[in-house]
């Protein structure tokens, strides 16, 4: 065991040294497992052989008192040298091998920490059947007794040894007294080897019992000591042993590919494969492999990482968080497609760092991306982080000690950038913020919201405010706050922290004097508020205003009607962060890079998958900054350092993308794009398609709107 568990640490250590630098995992990790394992075996093998020949010179052998072994001797000449005493020194011979028998012993029940005796709850008992004087017992008594006396050690020997009778010649051998023998020595010799024998001679080790008893006596019951410090020294031999092969055996037989991690039911992480995420997202996932796999072996590459959440735990994806990371994984493929096919000396290679459901574990994922940043200079810009959590801002937070540059498509939240009191130079953000769609949605209240009846509510109506009650979330509160410090109306807020919570804050504000029904919470909770709404909302005619995160699910609601020639039942005011008309997508072809888009996504995806455009048409254009940014930098002469050129030559950026001008600040920390508008529309029953009201661009404290 002593072997294995030498050689089990080190084999074990370099298969997990090894799997992370290789970055294997499945079949390839199983391989290195397995073979770490035949590696361990054989090389306790070749040390236990190493170990017990002649290459080994063991110290003792050189310093016991018989036939001593030589620095120089190799263990065959030492076998000769003992073999040429047997017949000339019995007695010394008997003694060497004797002594080496309880040194054996004291190895075996040595008390030192995590040796394999330390813990032994027994000793070995040897039992002697016959010791009168002449026997082989007797001659081993003797020399034990002998060697116990002249070396001062011990053994954990039990001997029992039986005789008819007990001879007198024992005890005499015990305490023998130093005798002199006239010429034969010098009184100064005797007078050491006396001085030697006193300093030396323990206790006297034996005691005699005389057996007298009748023959049926029982037998004593043998003394059982506890087994539970021995016990426990195999536990932990087993786990010094096996330990080592946690971390590979772990990667070989886990859910996810290394490096990601299996947390929630979901494999989190960055990684360029798409094998752990969800089989919903794999056909877009698939292409933007293929087109890294086209790059040549000698091509330089920029990496981008897209971060989103690429997998729900299980359930249905009520917050449509997987129709918006398809969506937004389509204008990614279609920018790097098209940058791919120039004849540029630099390549776009796409990597994914999945964040989870509700993008709960941004902070791993982002953990692996700074780790990566450390050894890996090709990282550009880390793209995507559309949803306005404390984790995103967290990770926002890890990436920014980094200098990673991040633009993000979606998260609105002004405080989703803040770190303390500052906001986070390396974030940038593609849709206007909530403080923008608080001025917009507040200026539309004040000109006039539809009403159900096709006329206009009166200025400033009173607003009930519903908003999620969520430590984590940011966006849903912080839409509120921002509305509660523009609205010039009356408002009272109601909160709620889940689907029942929500059927009892809409209740009661239609029970009160509110004429319009304004929520700020997620998508996945729509469907709840439409019905409630529904229930106690229509008698009183209080109209439901919403942000922009429902747009999704309220674009699939008429697209399903529309293709199943039925009603969809729904009457939402809302404010999106692009127009999503029908005919919004033809407009869209007229600018280059909206056609380069569009020929891009027939192409790589076909239009089989349904998606929302608009949304992967504002992800073309954060991608888009990226490579421009990317270009600039190498037109300047480049650098070792990718990601500190691009977050350079993003901040005074001003290009036309497929959804209109992208546009960043030189400032040094406000990097929010300048001149993106907001959209003021509605669904209406009995309309297949959505209806515009206003396009809103914010002009400072005032917003620049026209009717479309």
């Amino acid at each position: 065991m002593r072997f294995v568990v030498a050689s089990a640490i080190g084999t074990a250590f370099m298969t997990a040294v090894l799997t992370a630098l290789a970055d294997t995992a499945g079949l390839p990790m199983l391989g290195v497992l397995v073979g770490s394992v035949v590696i361990a075996y054989m090389s306790a093998t070749i040390l236990s052989r190493w170990w017990s020949s002649g290459t080994f010179k063991y110290s003792w052998f050189r310093k016991q008192p018989y036939i001593r072994r030589g620095p120089r001797d190799h263990l065959a000449g030492y076998m000769r040298k003992i073999s040429e005493q047997v017949n000339t020194k019995p007695d010394l011979t008997n003694r060497l091998l004797v002594h080496a028998f309880l040194q054996d012993l004291r190895i075996a029940y040595r008390r030192r920490p995590f040796w394999p005796g330390w813990a032994r709850s027994s000793y070995s008992v040897l039992i002697l059947h016959d010791v009168r004087p002449g026997t082989a017992g007797w001659e081993l008594i003797t020399a034990m007794h002998d060697i116990v006396v002249r070396t001062g050690e011990k053994a954990p020997l039990l001997v029992v040894a039986a005789a008819p009778e007990l001879s007198a010649e024992l005890d005499a051998h015990a305490h023998s007294p130093v005798r002199f023998a006239a010429g034969e020595e010098s009184l100064e010799d005797v007078y050491g080897r006396w001085r030697d024998q006193a300093g030396h001679t323990p206790f006297c080790p034996y005691f005699s019992v005389r057996d007298d008893g009748p023959a049926d006596q029982p037998r004593p019951k043998p003394l059982v000591t506890s087994r539970r410090p021995a016990l426990a020294h195999w536990v932990v031999t087993g786990l010094v042993a096996l330990a080592p092969f946690a971390v590979p055996g772990w990667a070989a037989f886990s859910a996810c590919e290394t490096p990601l991690v299996s947390t929630d039911d979901q494999c989190i992480g960055l990684t360029d494969s798409y094998d752990d995420f969800d089989p919903a997202l794999r056909p877009i996932l698939e292409r933007i492999v293929e087109l890294n796999q086209e790059v040549r072996p000698g091509d330089k590459v920029f990496r981008v990482v897209y971060f989103g959440a690429l997998t729900v735990k299980g359930g249905p994806d009520h917050g449509r968080q997987l129709v918006g990371a398809a969506a937004e994984l389509v204008g990614v493929l279609a920018r790097q497609s098209a940058h791919n096919e120039q004849n540029h000396a630099w390549k776009m290679y796409v990597e994914f760092a999945n964040s989870g459901q509700d993008h709960a574990h941004a902070e791993i994922a982002a953990g692996q991306i700074v780790r990566r940043a450390e050894r890996d200079d090709s990282i550009a810009a880390v793209v995507g982080l559309g949803w306005s959590r404390v984790e995103v801002q967290r990770a926002i937070e890890l990436m920014g000690a980094a200098q990673i540059p991040m633009i993000s498509s979606t998260a609105t939240a002004d405080r989703v950038a803040m770190l303390g009191e500052s906001r986070s130079p390396y974030f940038f953000r593609l849709p206007p913020s909530n403080a923008v769609q608080a001025m917009v949605t507040a200026h539309w209240l004040r000109l006039g919201l539809p009403g159900h009846d096709g006329t206009e509510l009166p200025p400033d109506p009173p607003v009930a405010v519903i908003w999620q009650k969520d430590a984590k979330e940011l966006y849903s509160n912080d839409l509120a706050d921002r509305f509660s410090s523009v609205y010039t109306g009356r408002y009272k807020m109601y909160d709620f922290h889940d689907g029942q919570s929500l059927q009892v804050a809409v209740r009661k504000a239609c029970e009160g004097d509110e004429k319009v029904l304004y929520f700020t919470g997620r998508a996945a909770d729509f469907l709840t508020l439409n019905d409630s709404w529904s229930s106690h909302c229509v008698k009183n005619d209080v109209v439901l205003l919403t942000g922009d995160d429902v747009t999704n699910i309220l674009s699939e609601k008429i697209q399903r009607a529309r293709e199943n020639g039925s009603e969809h039942g729904l009457n939402v005011r809302f404010v999106a962060l692009m127009d999503l008309r029908r005919s919004s997508s033809t407009s869209a072809r007229r600018t280059p890079h909206g056609q380069t888009f569009e020929k891009e996504y027939r192409s790589k995806v076909g239009g089989s998958i349904p998606l929302a455009l608009d949304r992967a048409r504002l992800a073309y254009d954060m991608t888009l900054a990226v490579t421009e940014a990317f270009a600039k930098f190498q037109a300047q002469g480049g650098g070792s350092i990718l990601r500190s050129g691009v977050h350079y030559n993003l901040r005074g950026l001003d290009i036309e993308g497929a959804t209109g001008t992208i546009a960043f600040s030189e400032d040094a920390v406000d990097h929010d794009a300048l001149r993106r508008p907001l959209w003021l529309m509605s669904v209406t029953p009995g309309r297949d398609d959505i209806t515009p009201h206003l396009r809103c661009v914010p002009d400072q404290d005032y917003p620049d709107c026209t009717t479309p």
